[in-house]
């Protein structure tokens, strides 16, 4: 074969098992791939070696070079990425086209009659695209879309320009992203569909199910979503803890202009201010009470109060917030109140009892030294004494 001693010298440069000269791929198939990305499995990848396919080009000084590829040697296929392939493909046509005519001088039977009939090209096959080859170059051209197609695209555009839809899906989906998620636009517009509402019966894009929390924590201010997301990020909060406070508490998020996580449960506000070193303090909002009745009116005002929460866990802040009412507020205040009463309660009787053992200890003494022969007077008195330490007692 022509330019064997120009192969031998630059042979030393590739580490192949094969080298494929491009009359020799009469019998093999050629796999166009992707640039980016693997579309085969990997029991197929484990059966390739690698191999080179011989190109000869009359019309440089070094005619001859080598391109890498993989090869099955099991089914003869031949797997090239589609930029690689549509450099050699021009000058290894003609030695295809040399190696049917070869077989057919032979009389070998050829399922083939030219040399594209090698080529597979099920792996680079792209949705609204047409395949062509042109001056023996592989090129996508975008087909014309049908007015129903038409149709959709305005339809699909306009889903995504209405705020109010924050879910998107596609009609043959398991799962359904945010508006942001890269995998949107990639949904074909026939099967494009949008809701304001988390869809039932799907789940979250694993991707970006951060984004939807955000998002839905920080509505309608959705330009915060970013800040917002720093400072959770900062704080270490896991997508599971987020959800629960978002779509069970429905909490609302945003940030100060003092950098401060601003965060509304149920009818409170609360921030959280993060410290150099990371520590965490926690702020409720002041209020006033109206009534000194069973139910409590609240009115809002200006300004935060400090609660005893210092902790670096945002999760151990955020359960507080969740876990937090006015009417509990209110029972443990009446709780704390009690054992405040209780223990004043307990130092009188100890005065109580600490001052009869006194008094009936002088009475002793008393009785020895005087010996009081008035009974009735000294059991009065004593009397007196375990009369007021029951009235304690009972109270």
């Amino acid at each position: 074969m022509l330019y064997e001693a120009e192969l031998e010298e630059i042979i030393g440069n590739y580490e192949a098992e094969y080298f494929i000269w491009g009359e020799e791929l009469v019998d093999c198939t050629i796999v166009v791939l992707p640039n980016k990305g693997n579309t085969t499995s990997a029991k197929h990848i484990k059966s390739r070696v690698g191999a080179c396919l011989v190109v000869v080009d009359k019309k440089k000084a070094s005619p001859v070079r080598c391109v890498s590829v993989q090869m099955s040697p099991g089914d003869l296929k031949i797997y090239i990425r589609m930029d690689a392939f549509n450099s050699v493909w021009p000058l290894l046509y003609n030695d295809v086209r040399a190696g049917i005519a070869f077989k057919l001088e032979a009389g070998a039977e050829m399922d083939i009659t030219c040399p594209d009939d090698i080529l597979d090209l099920s792996q680079v096959q792209r949705d609204g695209f047409t395949l062509k080859m042109e001056s023996r170059k592989l090129k996508y051209v975008k087909n014309e879309p049908t007015p129903e197609e038409m149709a959709a695209i305005s339809r699909k555009q306009s889903l995504l320009d209405n705020v109010e839809m924050n879910y998107f899906y596609s009609s043959n989906a398991t799962c359904f992203h945010d508006r942001n998620c890269t995998y949107v636009a990639k949904i074909a517009p026939l099967e494009f569909h949008a809701s304001a509402e988390m869809p039932e019966n799907l789940y979250m894009c694993n991707k970006c199910r951060r984004d939807m929390l955000v998002r839905r924590a920080c509505a309608p201010r959705t330009k915060q979503m970013g800040h917002v997301k720093h400072f959770l990020h900062q704080c270490c909060l896991d997508d599971e803890s987020l959800k629960r406070y978002v779509l069970q508490d429905n909490m609302k998020m945003s940030m100060s202009p003092e950098n401060e996580l601003m965060v509304h449960c149920h009818e409170d506000t609360w921030k959280v201010s993060r410290g150099e070193t990371g520590k965490l303090t926690l702020w409720h909002n002041n209020y006033i009470r109206v009534s000194e009745t069973e139910r409590y009116v609240r009115r809002i005002t200006d300004g935060f109060h400090k609660q005893a929460c210092d902790t670096r866990s945002l999760i151990h802040i955020l359960d507080y917030v969740e876990n937090y009412t006015w009417e509990k507020h209110l029972l443990g205040e009446a709780e704390k109140k009690a054992e405040k009463e209780e223990a004043v309660s307990k130092a009188l009787v100890e005065d109580v009892v600490a001052e009869t053992a006194v008094a009936i200890e002088q009475a002793v003494e008393e009785k020895a030294v005087t010996n009081i022969t008035d009974d009735n007077k000294k059991r009065n008195r004593i009397f007196g004494w375990f009369s007021r330490l029951m009235e304690l007692l009972g109270k």
